[in-house]
């Protein structure tokens, strides 16, 4: 990946679509009010583990849903 390129160019998606595949994921088990404010704080972190563990091109819904353990599991001191 070349400096200045972006995670979401990388895994060409926009940020706000990304966010709201992290908000999807987050609103089946959270209510939606905090679920919004926790997709905006970790959906930089989720994107940067889906494009160092998935392919950037090929990464899918479940990789998010990953990501989203990874990051969360790692914010509560969990060893991942």
């Amino acid at each position: 990946m070349s400096k200045g390129v972006g995670i979401y160019e990388v895994l060409n998606v926009d940020r706000d679509a990304f966010r709201e595949m992290v908000l999807r994921r987050l609103v089946w088990s959270i209510p939606a009010e905090y679920a919004a404010h926790i997709a905006d704080c970790i959906s930089d972190l989720v994107a940067q583990d889906v494009r160092e563990t998935a392919s950037p091109v090929f990464w899918s819904d479940g990789d998010v849903g990953y990501g989203i353990g990874r990051v969360m599991m790692k914010k509560l001191g969990i060893e991942v």
